[in-house]
């Protein structure tokens, strides 16, 4: 398969993503036989793209073992002005590995304060659980992952500086 013919089948797979997509690398380790893909997109993948980007590649690559990281770069500085709109992003990576936070989920915010991103949560028993599961590096490392930026995201309860 070209490199074209992969990114026609992941466009399709994820048509949101369409005309921003492209393979930044795959690491293959021969001796485990995984291959972990590194995308990059012009727009951020949600859940629903990352999924769908996931099933195209094991579609095309059937029987290998792999891992998937798409990545956005080029939206850091939109994401440091405006992280509300990446909310839904970073809480399903969050929902995948700690299903119970959904009972929080839309009591999430994510806001942009004096050049730092603060996530506001309902009351101390979210704050206290989000810090207990060490939740808040999570959401650090996905940031990272996505966007290329570090950063300490600062957590805290709404309405609470």
């Amino acid at each position: 398969m070209s490199y074209e013919d992969l990114i026609v089948r992941l466009e399709g797979a994820a048509p949101a993503l369409r005309g921003g997509l492209t393979v930044e690398k795959v690491v293959y380790k021969r001796g485990s036989g995984h291959a972990c893909f590194y995308l990059r997109s012009e727009q951020v993948a949600g859940e629903q793209e990352y999924l769908a980007l996931r099933r195209a590649l094991r579609a095309a690559f059937p029987g290998l073992k792999l891992s998937l990281r798409v990545s956005s770069p080029s939206l850091k500085d939109d994401f440091l002005q405006h992280p509300e709109q990446y909310g839904h992003v970073l809480n399903d990576i969050l929902l995948r590995d700690t299903p119970s936070l959904s009972a929080w989920e839309y009591d999430m915010r994510y806001k942009a304060e004096d050049g730092r991103v603060v996530l506001e949560l309902p009351d101390e028993f979210a704050l206290r659980y989000l810090r207990e599961r060490g939740l808040a590096d999570r959401i650090n490392q996905a940031i990272y992952d996505i966007f290329g930026l570090e950063t300490q995201v600062i957590c805290r309860v709404a309405g609470v500086r």
